[in-house]
């Protein structure tokens, strides 16, 4: 995805150096940190597999967030940016290493250990329209180290699920085809080649498209196809046809229900389907006893009504645990009677349950959750969090935290930008200051919390709004009382401190209660001369002293009623759109309303709104704001974009605390009543942090080891040329790109400064180091994403020239990307560099040029490109700068031939090289020559969308000596196609 508009050269950062996590080098001096992130509540894992050791297990996880075209955080416009990553854990699940960066970008709709050769097998899906720009199967035969594509003949699927048959003669895949009208396959591997079969047509019933595909555990004949609509297809010719399994209560079509459906291991032809009920009924519950030849519906209780499915598993004996859109429920007898659980799964969408295999009774069992990892081994009865390693990247919508109570803190979700539809729970609670979490909303539905309050004198009393509905709990979110609420958006709460009965609720018109929810009357905010509420409100403070005393912020101005919002009084300011309002009490009581792009503005009772803004960026929208009663004028606020400030003068002035934040976005600040001005915030991609613990505190959950290889990942995302001309048009161009720990999408550390240096080679010569990149900085502090602007690409206006960029990072060993710009990029050589003469004095650095790339096959017969499977690798040195060969006698420490497969970073594909010499007229010179080099996945036609070819980028480098390189582009069509930008799988930390 391309950048909008022209990027111009950012600020240099004027942070201290912080380390870089995982295996950089820190630097030499370590200035303390103002803020640490916390141990957040766990962000989405969408996909779970395990190998047949039960040992070795596999997890995606997954993020987003928007960012502008300088790659900061905004919170509701510009790029949407997501992330999918894999981890890998070889001890059940305890610990988890990130697995790879090198998969293209896209959601990882399948994962699969395959039992027969122990492969890896991960469905990819392209961002954007869920039936277009497929990017297909991979395959892993060294656990992810690397990876190739699985050819699928002409088609191309969204795949839902990889099993395997019975016998383990047959995998199977279950796919969509098509892009407005999907039609269901499945794919079938057995005997050494793919086949396919169309099992249904789109919308040939209601929701007939596939969304599961199961294989009978001893019949290898067998396989059992779900459909979003909630019907069961079977087939018993290893999925060559397929017949529908009629349910008991259907004599037509039904309307689509969105279902799930499981088969008990130890009675293979028992199969439990649930499948959402009708209006505000609850799930039907159906049970075949012989293999969905038939079915029963059973009067199963437990199940509350209106809710849906999402995830179900069975277990050994006749239990089931199913996951709803209400929380998670247990049967023990076969699907007959439900029970709720309690603790981590009360709440939130689970995407996949996985029982160990080859475990130990008790069977042990994973949840993958919208909020984390969770692990029982009582067959589902008791959840706890499971697993360290997993990225620390929940996206925190609010905080809540009472001053009669230290070391509480609820947390309520942003559901808006989850990446997926795996939800996290509306809200969640910490008693330890936010070391630990549990979900506080058992019972209540998936929603987008707009507003939330603790009553002032009850910490265990919240009070939470959405559209459609008003909930509260007086237990700490044990158990919850819901309204139904006109729609509308209810996004202010305010409980009167006086008389807790009172609660003010935002609405159009505005609402009133005096039984604390129970029922609420309407209260028009109306302004003198007008006749309706013309506009929503934003913002609610009730009068400490006065509960019929309350301001109003609307869109337009603040208005203020004395009479309990039966008339009201325009109060300003003029001319201003507020986005929320808000009060401090100490040392008196003062207003707070946020302007658009504009700051705060204050108010106290008989004076006119002055601006508070001193010290905030000039056009700041403040998001978030907080007053700490305990120290009068301490304020918190945060801005769109990024930032993190404090006033100590009641709004006077501010200034900036971010150190160490980087560009995470603080959705949510909050006064942290455990530390003395201490505070919290909730972040866009990185969960909670806190505000001046000190070294008392828990340290930050630090980064996973860097996946066995030292050093840093530097990914060109974006060669943009400006006013998106052609490539043989352009003039300049700007790049961007980022860095990651080794082996991952983790980033480094927020504030880390490395020099970071871009590289060029045109055509054949070799690569020369182009400029430093400058580092982004929000407000003074850096962040993880670098710019090289203004870069000159006019030499590849003509059609035969071509150039190469590549990144070093100073004092770390750097595996870079590589991005070829031109309109044809593939290296053409039709003569080798020929010597001058040979060097005599001492090599520092040399050229080290590519002389030709040899393509053949197994046998040695020389193949076109799109046709080997193998080629030879030759390349001289030369002496920096000269045609000077190094001597025959020259031994470098050591030759690597390093290779760069489309986006991925480089890798060494070669290190033992055959010296021999050749002659050119009466100098004799050194050429080394790598043998066998694989390269078959050039000549796969379609390796990603948009790309004609797969590609690989050649180059070399020497030990001991500063290398130079010459790049071989290697492929049909070697341009740099990248529809889509890596995205970091959670927010940098210090």
């Amino acid at each position: 995805m391309h950048l909008r508009s022209c990027l111009r050269t950012l600020l240099l950062a004027l942070a201290l150096v912080l380390p870089l996590i995982g295996s950089v080098p820190a630097a030499a001096q370590t200035p303390p940190v103002s803020w640490q992130a916390l141990g957040s509540p766990g962000g989405p894992v969408t996909r779970l597999a395990a190998a047949p050791d039960g040992e070795t297990l596999y997890a995606v996880t997954t993020a987003s967030v928007n960012r502008a075209d300088d790659e900061t955080q905004w919170l509701d416009r510009y790029r949407y940016g997501v992330a999918y990553a894999l981890y890998r854990s070889t001890d059940a699940g305890a610990t988890w290493r990130p697995v790879t960066n090198d998969l293209p970008p896209g959601s990882l709709s399948a994962v699969y250990v395959d039992p027969a050769n122990g492969d890896l097998l991960v469905a990819v899906q392209a961002f954007g329209d869920t039936f277009t720009r497929r990017l297909g199967l991979w395959r892993s035969r060294d656990n992810g180290a690397s990876w190739e594509q699985v050819p699928l003949g002409r088609f191309s699927p969204v795949i839902r699920r990889i099993v395997r048959s019975a016998d383990g003669s047959a995998l199977y895949l279950g796919g969509i085809v098509g892009e407005k009208y999907p039609n269901s396959y499945v794919f079938r591997y057995a005997g050494g080649q793919w086949t396919n079969v169309q099992a249904l047509r789109y919308e040939q019933r209601p929701g007939s498209t596939l969304i599961d595909l199961f294989a009978h555990a001893t019949d290898p004949q067998r396989l059992f196809l779900l459909t979003y609509g909630g019907d069961v297809f079977r087939s018993t010719d290893a999925g060559q046809t397929w017949a529908l399994s009629p349910r008991p209560d259907e004599t037509t079509p039904l309307s689509a229900r969105q279902a799930r459906m499981a088969l008990r291991p130890d009675q293979p032809d028992t199969l439990l389907l649930v499948r959402q009920g009708e209006s505000n009924a609850p799930p039907a519950v159906y049970r075949s006893s012989d293999a969905a030849a038939s079915w029963v519906k059973l009067a199963a209780t437990g199940l509350p009504a209106g809710v849906a499915p999402q995830a179900m598993l069975a277990l050994p004996g006749g239990a089931f645990v199913l996951n709803t859109t209400s929380g998670t429920f247990r049967s023990g007898d076969n699907g007959l009677t439900w029970q709720p659980l309690e603790g981590p799964l009360s709440s939130g969408a689970v995407a996949d349950f996985l029982a160990l295999p080859g475990g130990s009774q008790p069977t042990i069992i994973l949840a993958a959750a919208g909020h984390g990892l969770f692990t029982s081994r009582d067959a589902g009865a008791l959840w706890q969090p499971h697993g360290s390693g997993l990225p620390f990247n929940s996206k925190i919508g609010g905080l809540l935290t009472h001053p009669a109570r230290a070391g509480l803190v609820y947390a309520f979700s942003d559901r808006r930008f989850v990446g997926s539809d795996l939800a996290p729970p509306p809200l969640l609670r910490s008693n330890d200051g936010g070391q630990s979490w549990a979900p506080a909303a058992q019972g209540l539905p998936a929603v987008q919390i707009t507003a939330a309050a603790l009553d002032p004198n009850d910490p265990n009393a919240i009070f939470l709004a959405e559209w459609e509905h008003f909930f509260r709990s007086s237990d700490g979110g044990v158990s919850w009382q819901v309204s139904r609420l006109e729609f509308g958006s209810h996004g202010a709460l305010a409980i009167a401190p006086s008389d807790p009965n009172v609660i003010y609720m935002a609405g159009r018109p505005a609402l009133r209660s005096a039984d604390r929810g129970a029922t609420w009357q309407p209260i028009p905010v109306i302004a003198a001369g007008e006749s309706q509420q013309v506009n929503e409100i934003v913002g609610l403070v009730v009068d400490p002293a006065d509960a019929a005393h309350v301001w109003a912020a609307r869109r337009d101005g603040v208005l203020e009623s004395r009479n309990s919002g039966q008339s009201w009084q325009a109060i300003g300011p003029a001319g201003r759109e507020i986005r929320w309002l808000a009060a401090a009490t100490a040392p008196a009581l003062t207003l707070y309303a946020g302007i658009a792009e504009d700051g705060i503005y204050r108010w106290r009772g008989g004076s006119d709104w002055v601006a508070a803004s001193a010290g905030l960026p000039e056009g700041s929208a403040v998001l978030a704001f907080a007053a700490d009663s305990r120290t009068p004028g301490l304020l918190w606020a945060t801005r769109n974009g990024g930032g993190v400030y404090r006033s100590s003068d009641g709004g006077a002035t501010w200034a900036n605390v971010a150190v160490g934040v980087g560009d995470n976005l603080a959705q949510a600040i909050a006064v942290d009543y455990g530390t003395p001005g201490g505070a919290l915030m909730g972040t866009a991609t990185a969960g909670v942090w806190a505000f001046g613990r000190g070294s008392a505190a828990t340290p930050s959950p630090a980064l996973p080891p860097a996946a066995g290889r030292a050093g840093i990942d530097a990914r060109i995302e974006i060669v943009w040329p400006h006013d998106w001309a052609p490539v043989d048009k352009a003039k300049l161009a700007n790049i961007g790109l980022r860095l990651f720990v080794p082996g991952s999408l983790l980033p480094p550390s927020c504030g880390w400064r490395p020099k970071v240096t871009v590289w060029q080679a045109n055509n054949t010569n070799p690569a020369e180091p182009l400029r430093q990149a400058d580092q982004g900085s929000l407000d003074g502090q850096p962040y993880p994403f670098w710019m090289l602007n203004d870069v000159d690409v006019s030499r590849a206006n003509d059609p035969t020239q071509k150039l190469y960029f590549m990144v070093r990072v100073e004092g770390v060993n750097t595996a870079t990307s590589m991005w070829a710009h031109g309109a044809d990029a593939r290296t053409y050589f039709p003569a080798q560099d020929v010597p001058s003469g040979i060097a005599t004095d001492a090599i520092t650095a040399v050229d080290a040029r590519i002389q030709i790339v040899w393509p053949h096959d197994e046998t040695g017969a020389a193949r076109p490109v799109a046709e080997a499977t193998q080629a030879n690798v030759a390349v001289a040195f030369f002496k920096h700068g000269t045609r000077l060969s190094v001597p025959v006698g020259w031994r470098p420490g050591g030759v690597t031939l390093y290779g760069s497969w489309n986006q991925e970073v480089a890798r060494p594909l070669a290190t033992q090289p055959v010296l021999l010499t050749r002659q050119a007229g009466a100098i004799t010179y050194p050429v080394w020559e790598f043998h066998n080099i694989p390269v078959a996945r050039a000549a796969d036609p379609a390796n990603q969308p948009g790309d004609p070819s797969s590609k690989l980028y050649l180059w070399v480098d020497v030990a001991g000596v500063t290398t130079y390189p010459t790049i071989w582009a290697h492929g049909v069509d070697s341009r740099t196609f990248f529809p889509y930008k890596d995205e970091p799988i959670q927010g940098c930390v210090p």
